[in-house]
């Protein structure tokens, strides 16, 4: 069973408002969506609705997780928001961390009016288990085709929504040359907005709510975006 989280997690089980945007936050691996509530409360003090998901395998949702099946769950998400809550497409982000990023960015490369916001992002599983485990190449790139198509970069180009990508300056986890990778692989749509924001002193895993520049760009942002006002100018500032 997949487990969706009402807004207002604090306040009690309130509806969605549709003309407010509302955004998705699907979780790193292992986390769960309980780590998320920094940046969700974020979001809400700024007119944005939130829907924290437990992917299946994780929190209060049961099964085991896979790449595919998290794509489902992500959809899932999307499609409550649109046919129950009735939350127009233009109005909707997703937020996707570390591998919950491949969810994400499949998301947006599908839904084409979905804004996406990338937090400290892999971009090939593949290239990654090669660089790292090159004895184990036929095995990796058979797991890979199998069970692990964790591929932002194939997917990424295809994204029509606007772009903010959050990457660490002391990551552990994520190396800058990936974040390179993926932005070498942005798309070049017209109108569409790209931010490129650098996370100072939070590692891999802590909210980049911690960090104030961060904070700032986010809400230049979520100004641009929200309630799916005229993109024209956005590209020039």
């Amino acid at each position: 069973n997949l487990t969706l989280r009402e807004p207002r997690f604090s306040i009690g089980m309130q509806n969605f408002d549709r003309e407010r945007n509302a955004v998705i936050i699907s979780h790193a691996n292992a986390m769960g969506s309980e780590p998320y509530k920094a940046m969700a409360f974020f979001y809400l003090m700024r007119g944005v609705d939130v829907l924290l998901v437990d992917q299946r395998g994780y929190g209060k949702s049961s099964g085991g997780p896979s790449d595919q099946k998290c794509k489902l769950d992500l959809d899932t998400a999307f499609q409550y928001l649109r046919d129950v809550e009735k939350i127009p497409e233009s109005h909707m982000m997703v937020q996707g961390h570390c591998l919950g990023s491949v969810a994400a960015v499949d998301l947006a490369a599908r839904r084409q009016n979905i804004h996406l916001i990338l937090d400290r992002p892999v971009a090939d599983i593949k290239k990654r288990m090669i660089r790292y485990l090159p004895a184990a190449r036929s095995i990796t790139e058979w797991l890979h085709i199998n069970y692990l198509n964790y591929n932002n970069l194939e997917n990424l180009p295809k994204v029509k929504g606007h772009i903010l990508c959050l990457y660490s300056t002391s990551d552990e986890t994520v190396p800058f040359d990936e974040i390179r990778e993926l932005v070498d692989a942005l798309p070049n749509h017209p109108k569409q907005l790209q931010r490129l924001v650098p996370i100072q002193e939070v590692g891999h895993v802590k909210s980049w709510t911690r960090d104030a520049v961060a904070t700032v760009e986010m809400e230049i942002f979520l100004k641009k975006i929200i309630k799916g006002r005229d993109y024209e100018s956005s590209n020039t500032n």
